[in-house]
């Protein structure tokens, strides 16, 4: 299906897909994932969505996306198997959305994301924002959407 859960996506989720999604919702919504990328090894991705309908005024959203490797082995050169030091990395995103109906066929929304990430004695962090529209046509629940994810700067 390739990007098109952007266009059906009208839930809390809709802040990871595309963030117009929210603005026809009517009541508080919240979700939370945990998935454990692999079970021998400790890489954890959590998500966490709140959306805030606000009548009028449109919805507000936040969201925190979590991604945890847990710990790893240092090597170098001359120990290969490890040198008995642990080193971890891991990213974060906390993301502010903001969506409304223009009119009866078309929404928009937008999402300002802080990501920082972080390995061993390094971290960088910078300022993203996703983008969405929606459009809702006539014809029988035919929707077309337009997204673009993860424009930043640092």
């Amino acid at each position: 299906m390739g990007s098109a859960y952007t266009s059906i996506a009208n839930d809390a989720s809709a802040l990871y897909w595309n963030p117009a999604g929210i603005s026809d919702l009517e009541k508080y919504q919240a979700m939370f994932t945990y998935t454990n990328l692999f079970n021998d090894i400790d890489i954890n991705l959590n998500y966490f969505a709140l959306v805030i309908p606000a009548e009028d005024l449109g919805s507000f959203g936040i969201s925190v996306t979590a991604l945890d490797y847990g710990d790893m082995d240092v090597t170098t050169e001359y120990y290969p198997e490890g040198t008995g030091e642990k080193f971890s990395a891991a990213s974060y995103a906390f993301g502010v959305s903001y969506a409304k109906t223009l009119t009866e066929w078309f929404s928009a929304g937008l999402t300002v994301k802080y990501i920082t990430e972080e390995i061993f004695n390094s971290s960088a962090n910078g300022f993203a924002f996703d983008a969405g529209t929606l459009f809702k046509t006539p014809f029988y629940g035919i929707k077309f959407a337009v997204m673009i994810s993860n424009y930043g700067m640092n």
